[in-house]
């Protein structure tokens, strides 16, 4: 009676496994991007303290065109 059981929660445990590993075949693969379709922005070095920043962050000031990665590096400068 005990071999039964335990062989009955086995084949439990198989039946799990096995669905588990159907669904993840079924299942689409991510896309992979390649290096041109990924994009890319261009980074701007702060002037006051050197961090780089994407460009669509930075913060443009001062007369030379300086750029800040924050407000408080831009308030510091002038």
């Amino acid at each position: 009676m005990g071999r039964l059981l335990v062989l009955i929660v086995l084949a439990y445990l198989v039946s799990l496994w096995l669905g588990s590993a159907v669904k993840r075949l079924r299942s689409p693969a991510p896309p992979v991007l390649t290096p041109k379709e990924t994009a890319t922005e261009q980074l701007a070095r702060c002037a006051l303290c050197g961090v780089y920043v994407p460009r669509s962050r930075a913060l443009a000031g001062g007369p030379e065109q300086d750029v800040y990665c924050s407000e408080t590096c831009r308030q510091k400068a002038s």
